[in-house]
């Protein structure tokens, strides 16, 4: 992705974060995404990456299944959002952090977590 590229969706999704945190029961319908989750079969045991979290909504809900999640997003105020809500839920096997699908592990070493 070009520079030029990277900075616009980031102001994309920033907007979206702020949007959805002053309206909360705003839903953006993310159909695709939805059928993805329901397709994986989450086990107790597995260690899921969420590259794209935005404000973690479904991170957070594989985190009520998986041994670790792994929230990743380009978008610091999404990641704020998602880290509110992980406290909300007193999830302690969820982590959220700047990333882009170019770059996942900017701020994290994922092998910590076993994903190679």
């Amino acid at each position: 992705m070009s520079r030029y590229s990277q900075e616009r969706m980031v102001q994309i999704f920033d907007d979206v974060a702020e949007k959805k945190a002053k309206t909360p029961n705003e839903i953006i319908p993310q159909i695709t995404g939805q059928i993805a989750f329901e397709r994986l079969g989450l086990e107790a045991n597995d260690v899921l990456l969420d590259i794209g979290t935005g404000t973690g909504d479904k991170a957070i809900r594989a985190a009520h299944i998986c041994y670790q999640v792994v929230g990743i997003d380009i978008s610091r105020k999404s990641l704020e959002i998602a880290f509110k809500k992980a406290l909300e839920e007193k999830l302690d096997n969820l982590v959220f952090t700047y990333g882009s699908f170019e770059e996942p592990c900017r701020e994290l070493d994922l092998a910590q977590y076993n994903t190679k």
